[in-house]
């Protein structure tokens, strides 16, 4: 095993994870890696609706997609390298290939593996599995899977997602000052916690004073009601006549208990203003109150709040009703109806309830793609999706090391110590923000992009962002690769999304805490087919949805025949040592495809 390798992808571990779970430059949004063990409870419970269903026909398929996603986990998660998995994931992989009516025969087979499986991982102590798969990794592409799978893991144990940010930003301090890889790694132990006691308290108001009886009587019911000076928090942080709500919480970490403190008491108001026909009648404070032996700890539910990182929402709203009213005198009325509900729909989202924003964001989808001709929204979405992301690939990876590349140079005192890095900077510099083919020419010129990795080693995610373009803008053979894994894995996403989105419909199941992030994909699943039909019809009004989400198909259907021609030519002219060299115009197109019938 190559140690430097091993030690890159250590360091890439380190400080890459921080931007996973802070949604930095959108990195939670593609996060695909499920919980295996959430993953196979889906699986479980779907089966066994299948088998109790009259009509099978349309579970059956759901299932079967399910399967394949499951597949594909498993291929992908790090623990197919551990010998204690490698054979039951390989023999599943064995049973789910097979074709239709043979994997038919073996349908109950499957689901009895799968349950055992299930059992199996419970039994095992996972971050000890993930120290072991971290202690041996050392390929980036291994480390970017194990550390979605990870953070699936952990939110799945119970873990907040505001601890374990907390916890890789410590670790990340830690390695700078001392920088010992193995010390961090083994310090995942921290994270094999029980659950434990947190005694909870809110502080809340009730507006009406004929109202105070029955509102007391409903909280009671859910919490202990006291007065400050019986609770005996510092009167400094309460607000005057406030009483004090009181629940212990299980919990693995503070911020975990608080919001499930934070979600019950939402429930018992909105369940009091369904009873009395009000609103805002009970009021809780925005801080709420952990305590810790005789101290009380005061936490913002701002700064727990999850819809915060989807306060990009803003930017990119703005810019689309700004194409949208630009539009809105243009374009026929079905279009104006069904855009502006969307609009509205994702403008809305931070104001919903987990489940509601998840659920809206579906609809959203739903009709957006309405008018592509599949029978099925799940068949809509498994075409569309896929395709706007797959020709966007190669040019979102562009946009994130441009936008992680600038950020750093803006630091005071790099572009002095990084030359090279600045002038790359300051050439593909426009006035939107960079250029395209010039940022291919430097990328596809070895003594260009040499000059540029020389001056990268500081910051090995970047330095990892900026190899891995060069090779998929000089060998296309592993660009369209990676393009068919990008595709199927939104493709196995969206099966899982949708079964997700009937099992809260339709089975009223309880969805862990991971759906939150989930949601986070959705919306982005929305927002990109959104985009791009305002794109185009601010170029041309006349286009209509049907229009543009049929030039999508037909351009990816395009681009992934010419890829797939061209390197079945490569692999059969292999043997001929003189190689035709591929234009910066040809490049680009790879990057920046041409729609078809609308460009």
């Amino acid at each position: 095993m190559d140690k430097k390798k091993l030690i890159d992808s250590r360091k890439y571990f380190i400080f890459k994870i921080r931007d996973l779970v802070n949604n930095s430059f959108h990195t939670l949004e593609e996060k695909r890696m499920e919980s295996l063990l959430q993953y196979m409870e889906v699986c479980i419970s779907t089966y066994d609706e299948l088998r109790a269903s009259l009509d099978q026909t349309k579970l059956k398929r759901s299932y079967e997609g399910l399967l394949e996603g499951l597949d594909y986990q498993m291929q992908m998660h790090p623990f197919h390298k551990l010998d204690l998995y490698r054979n039951d994931f390989l023999h599943l992989h064995q049973l789910i290939s097979l074709g239709n009516e043979s994997r038919d025969k073996e349908i109950h087979n499957i689901h009895r593996g799968i349950v055992a499986l299930k059992k199996k991982l419970q039994a095992e102590n996972l971050i000890d599995c993930y120290i072991l798969c971290l202690t041996s990794e050392d390929t980036f592409k291994g480390m970017d899977c194990l550390m979605e799978a990870l953070v699936s893991d952990l939110l799945y144990m119970g873990h907040s997602m505001t601890h374990i940010f907390d916890f890789f930003k410590k670790q990340q301090q830690e390695f700078v000052e001392h920088n010992d890889t193995e010390k961090i790694i083994q310090n995942l132990k921290e994270l094999d916690k029980k659950y434990m006691p947190f005694s909870i308290h809110i502080s809340f108001k009730i507006s009406s004073t004929s109202q105070i009886d029955q509102a007391i009587e409903l909280i009671k019911r859910q919490f202990q009601v006291h007065t400050n000076q019986e609770a005996g928090i510092p009167s400094k942080f309460i607000i005057k006549d406030s009483l004090i709500a009181s629940k212990e919480y299980m919990a693995l970490d503070e911020i975990k208990a608080v919001d499930m403190a934070r979600k019950e008491f939402q429930s018992v108001i909105e369940l009091f203003n369904m009873w009395q026909g009000t609103q805002n009648c009970i009021r809780d404070d925005l801080w709420y109150f952990w305590q810790e032996e005789s101290y009380y700890h005061r936490i913002s539910l701002n700064s727990i709040n999850n819809a915060k990182m989807l306060n990009y929402i803003d930017t990119n709203y703005k810019k689309q009703m700004e194409r949208f009213l630009q539009l809105r005198n243009d374009i026929g009325n079905e279009n104006t109806r069904t855009l502006e509900r969307v609009l509205y729909t994702l403008n809305s989202a931070k104001s919903f309830t987990v489940q509601n924003r998840f659920l809206n964001f579906w609809s959203s989808l739903e009709y957006i793609l309405h008018p592509f001709p599949r029978f099925t929204i799940i068949e809509k979405a498994r075409v569309v999706v896929p395709e706007v992301f797959g020709l966007f690939y190669l040019k979102n990876k562009m946009n994130i090391f441009w936008a992680r590349l600038t950020y750093c140079m803006e630091k005071k005192g790099y572009s002095e110590k990084y030359p090279n890095l600045q002038t790359f900077v300051t050439d593909c510099q426009d006035e939107k923000d960079y250029s395209t083919p010039t940022m291919i020419s430097y990328l596809c010129a070895e003594e260009k992009y040499n000059e540029i990795l020389s001056e990268l080693s500081f910051h090995i995610v970047l330095e990892r962002e900026c190899r891995e373009l060069i090779m998929l803008l000089t060998e296309p053979a592993k660009a369209y690769k990676a393009i068919q894994e990008y595709f199927d894995s939104i493709k196995h996403d969206l099966n899982y999304i949708y079964r997700l989105r009937n099992q809260l419909i339709h089975s009223a199941k309880d969805i862990d805490e991971s759906l939150e992030y989930i949601s986070f994909r959705l919306y982005r699943y929305v927002n990109s087919v959104l985009s791009t039909i305002l794109y185009y019809e601010e170029k041309n009004s006349l286009y209509s949805i049907t229009d543009i989400l049929g030039s999508i198909d037909a351009t990816y259907q395009n681009y992934s025949a010419k890829w797939s021609e061209d390197t079945k030519k490569k692999k059969s002219s292999s043997s001929d040592s003189s190689k035709k060299p591929v234009s910066i115009d040809e490049i680009y197109r790879i990057v920046r495809p041409k729609y078809l019938f609308i460009e």
